[in-house]
């Protein structure tokens, strides 16, 4: 299966200026699940996945705008049971966190990412359509950051997401993109 997903996020994170902010954004999403194990109404795969993240913090707090950006490279597995579906991956993602105002400045840094999510996924035919909820969580480090010390990330979207269902064997998969339907 291939799915694409589009979401609004928020992200809780220190800024350059160590002040503890609030970013809402959007992100999306693009993953490749891969089964492993199935049954009839059980898919158990192995998943790949590539995100962009997009968020801004821009209130009258503090006198400054918050801008974080990052995109990412997810491994991970998933699971569904009819139409629920539950997994969580490790992404690799480069971050990119500016601060314009108080304490203005810029900082870009890798991290890893945790990330699990869970919704459900519908299957129409080979087409299929979904709601998830996602929730990522780490500790930034002071080397990272550019900060004294290590300081919490988190984030939290809601994805609606479209899905393309493969029949047929990888095996056969493989070989159509190759041969097309004939052989």
């Amino acid at each position: 299966m291939v799915e694409g997903s589009l979401g609004t996020n928020q992200a809780n994170i220190s800024s350059l200026a160590d002040n503890r902010t609030t970013l809402d954004g959007r992100t999306a999403n693009v993953r490749f699940h891969t089964t492993l194990s199935y049954t009839a109404h059980r898919i158990f795969a192995f998943t790949v996945s590539s995100y962009f993240f997009d968020a801004k913090y821009d209130g009258p707090a503090i006198d400054q705008v918050q801008l974080l950006s990052y995109t990412s490279l997810g491994l991970g597995a998933s699971y569904r049971y009819y139409s629920f579906i539950a997994g969580g991956e490790y992404e690799f993602a480069s971050f990119r966190q500016s601060t314009v105002g108080f304490g203005s400045g810029i900082s870009n840094y890798n991290v890893g990412l945790p990330h699990i999510y869970a919704g459900l996924l519908h299957r129409l035919g080979n087409m299929g359509v979904g709601l998830t909820y996602s929730y990522k969580r780490t500790d930034l480090t002071g080397n990272q950051t550019g900060l004294s010390g290590n300081r919490p990330y988190e984030e939290k979207s809601v994805l609606l997401s479209l899905s393309y269902h493969f029949d047929g064997t990888r095996k056969f998969l493989i070989r159509s993109l190759f041969y097309g339907d004939e052989h």
